[in-house]
């Protein structure tokens, strides 16, 4: 959450100073620029779109499990009761 509102503003204040301002390092904030988002964070985005009314039809669990798969490849256990 502190990178993402880094990554935002950092077109309108220092990295160093919003680095400094949320207590995170430079480099923890680079590095997260390179890294595919958590299973946790495309979760959420599958819901905000399900509840937007931007999903139609409905998925079934390996469908949404091969979706988290393929964009957090972590080997963390998915939770599909979430979605």
């Amino acid at each position: 959450m502190r990178f993402a509102f880094i990554a935002a503003k950092m077109a309108e204040i220092p990295i160093t100073v919003l680095c400094r301002a949320l207590d995170v390092s430079r480099s923890g904030f680079y590095s997260s620029l390179g890294r595919s988002p958590s299973a946790r964070t495309v979760e959420d985005q599958l819901i905000r779109l399900a509840q937007a009314g931007q999903i139609t039809k409905p998925l079934d669990e390996p469908t949404l499990k091969q979706i988290l798969r393929k964009v957090a490849p972590q080997k963390r256990e998915i939770s599909i009761e979430r979605v």
